[in-house]
């Protein structure tokens, strides 16, 4: 499989050929390294769970790519919304309302 194969869906596939002004490659396809990242839309709520293997260069709109998922998520504020110890409004309310 090229290399170029995996740049599907990438914002930048663009520069692999795929315009009208003669640009034939992408400038991050020579130095990308394939990774494995945890895809994160913009609309979803944490925890997120789907793993991809992609280039460490990919970017797609409406979506995050988190490198350093797993030791977010085991670190001292595991099993809330986020790594910054967010709790939703709901949570906050009905935690108030049983004390």
């Amino acid at each position: 499989m090229r290399k170029k194969d995996k740049c599907q869906g990438c914002e930048d596939n663009f520069y692999n050929g795929n315009n009208p002004y003669g640009v034939t490659e992408c400038l991050r396809l020579k130095t990308a390294k394939m990774t494995t990242v945890v895809r994160a839309s913009n609309n979803e709520r944490p925890p997120f769970s789907l793993k991809i293997k992609c280039f460490d260069c990919y970017h797609e709109k409406g979506y995050a790519f988190l490198k350093n998922y797993d030791k977010i998520t085991k670190g001292p504020y595991k099993g809330q919304y986020c790594y910054a110890g967010y709790k939703s409004f709901w949570e906050r309310k009905t935690n108030a309302s049983n004390n």
